[in-house]
């Protein structure tokens, strides 16, 4: 569960096969995100990475970068998620 200034919601990770998901879905409110800082869970962190984000199923342009040992995930645009939408990362 996540809270920002005028909304909530719920973010989830999944590592399976290598590839990991991360999705973020707004309750309530809506939430504008131009960038995602993550981290790799456990061990064996991928040398190379790409990123694909989509917002309720339509592709966002990003990119992806590492940052202090970090993965910082930056859309080309700023996405605004109001109540019932999701945003998806994949990393691979």
């Amino acid at each position: 569960i996540y809270t920002a200034a005028d909304a909530f919601g719920t973010f989830r990770q999944k590592l399976a096969g290598g590839k990991l998901t991360v999705t973020v879905d707004c309750v309530r409110g809506k939430v504008r995100l131009r960038s995602l800082g993550l981290s790799w869970p456990g061990a064996g962190k991928p040398r190379k990475l790409s990123a694909r984000v989509r917002v309720e199923g339509k592709p966002v342009r990003a990119s992806l970068r590492r940052e202090e040992g970090n993965l910082l995930v930056r859309l080309d645009r700023r996405v605004v998620l109001r109540a019932g939408a999701k945003l998806q990362v994949s990393l691979s």
